[in-house]
């Protein structure tokens, strides 16, 4: 592997989130769609794969990322968005669309702690699948970032009112917004360092104050 791609040390210090509006079908088309974000990501950086290379596995792509050029990526995508990051931190990336209609508040209480749940209920249901998937993206993004499975592991990160918390050591970040109505959140370590985040739209990178249906804010995570 040394050797097979440039070696270069790079300036760009920031954890950067690039999203992209995508309305093929299929989770293939999805994978598809994220991988060449990621290129259209490692180009702005100056970098660029071989694309025979993105099709590589992930554990194979993540690792070589990491070795070269000390880049953590995040892939992630759902129905109607596709969404990458990279940084020089551990994180972890998950996006999710409301998709069908569907009873919130009962999977609500079959997955978050008794107290999220009950917050939940507390809302308009009309307000409920938008405050779900605020949360579940944000739980989920905790396990990618720090590992586990959603089975046992989903409520290490916790909402306590307008705090959060998350059971793991060090120090721990986030970042939540939305794009087009589809939830996206970023856990990361370290120091909060705000992401640059971008809207691909097939053309240009638009930053993130420039798009009018693209919104987020950093937050810190509370330690154990």
């Amino acid at each position: 592997m040394p050797g097979r791609y440039r070696t270069v040390q790079h300036s760009d210090k920031s954890l950067q989130l690039w999203l992209q509006p995508f309305t093929g079908n299929g989770r293939s088309a999805q994978s598809r769609a994220a991988r060449q974000l990621l290129q259209r990501a490692l180009e702005a950086r100056g970098l660029a794969l071989p694309e025979s290379e993105l099709g590589a596995g992930w554990a194979r792509l993540e690792e070589e990322l990491l070795q070269c050029w000390n880049l953590y990526p995040g892939i992630s995508h759902c129905p109607g968005l596709v969404a990458v990051a990279l940084g020089q931190v551990p994180f972890g990336l998950d996006c999710e669309s409301p998709g069908r209609a569907r009873d919130w508040l009962a999977l609500a209480r079959h997955a978050f702690s008794e107290a999220e749940a009950t917050s939940l209920a507390g809302l308009p249901a009309a307000e409920r699948a938008a405050a779900f998937l605020a949360l579940w993206t944000l739980k989920e993004a905790a396990i990618k970032a720090t590992g586990g499975s959603v089975f046992g592991d989903l409520n290490r990160l916790r909402q306590m009112g307008e705090t959060y918390s998350l059971q793991e050591a060090g120090q721990w970040w986030a970042w939540r917004g939305t794009c087009n109505g589809t939830a996206v959140a970023l856990v990361a370590a370290g120091e909060i360092l705000p992401p640059r985040v971008f809207l691909w739209d097939g053309t240009a990178a638009l930053p993130l104050d420039s798009v009018a249906d693209l919104s987020g804010a950093v937050f810190p995570l509370r330690g154990p």
